[in-house]
């Protein structure tokens, strides 16, 4: 994966200063990072190290303060990639089905279209049956699974998820990864997926990206040598337990790093 025709998203030195002069942060330094068609990669660091920010940024939410980011070969990014928030936000009055056509109903794809696309997604989903269903009545991971079929309708270059699990109970967690692993063999869209669960990153991940703490600056960024699709077996190897080990010792090596600057 090295050719510019199938870069999804390029990020060139992005810095984010939040606020001026004494009460100024930096979030951000100096990132640089590449994401290529049919890639899987995932950020991890301590809090706080601009992980949501350099999301926020690549989405178009927010701008860099240096620096640019491209989606496919545009700086137009807003609208252009799908991204998953921590929370669902379901709708509550609104069902299952009609939660994941929003996206495709802002832009102004009719219902009939809309429901039609996202009911095969569904089925993929293990959602069939419960279409017509309220968020009140669903399960955390069948809550997720809704918001992770609503991201894909939005159809974007590249998709964006920022701790999409966190809130769930850590059986449903391993259950959502492995089925998120499952539909993402199917549509391979790039992803970058935020998280702060090392054996999540390595898991769904094709490389493994290390931040320091505040202001966030790439440290490593890991190949993960596990093709696809995987199998839980894999998590038992000396080769996956190799790369947590590695990964965790970046993460100390960034927080020494962090206090030298100091």
């Amino acid at each position: 994966m090295s050719t510019e025709d199938n870069i999804a998203i390029e990020i060139i030195g992005v810095s984010k200063v939040f606020g001026e002069g004494a009460t100024a942060t930096k979030a951000l330094d100096s990132v640089y990072l590449t994401v290529y068609d049919r890639e899987f990669v995932s950020l991890i660091g301590p809090s706080g190290c601009g992980k949501t920010t350099l999301l926020n940024i690549v989405a178009g939410v927010e701008e860099p303060t240096q620096g640019r980011v491209l989606v496919g070969s545009s700086s137009h990014r807003l609208g252009h990639v799908s991204y998953m928030p921590q929370k669902d936000l379901l709708l509550p009055w609104r069902t299952a089905l009609d939660n994941s056509i929003l996206g495709l109903e802002l832009k102004g794809v009719d219902k009939k279209t809309a429901r039609r696309r996202a009911q095969e997604l569904f089925r993929l989903a293990g959602l069939e049956g419960f279409e017509d269903v309220l968020p009140s009545k669903l399960s955390g991971g069948m809550r997720q699974r809704v918001a992770f079929i609503r991201t894909i309708c939005c159809e974007g270059r590249a998709m964006l998820l920022d701790e999409p699990f966190a809130s769930l109970d850590a059986l449903t967690r391993v259950d959502m990864q492995n089925w998120l692993m499952r539909v993402w063999d199917e549509i391979k869209i790039p992803t970058l997926l935020v998280t702060h669960d090392i054996e999540e990153a390595i898991w769904l991940s094709d490389r493994v990206v290390v931040f320091t703490p505040r202001p966030g600056r790439i440290l490593e960024v890991l190949d993960v040598p596990f093709g696809r699709p995987r199998t839980l077996e894999m998590k038992l190897t000396e080769e996956f337990l190799a790369i947590k080990r590695e990964i965790m010792e970046s993460l100390g090596e960034g927080s020494k790093v962090k206090a030298q600057v100091n």
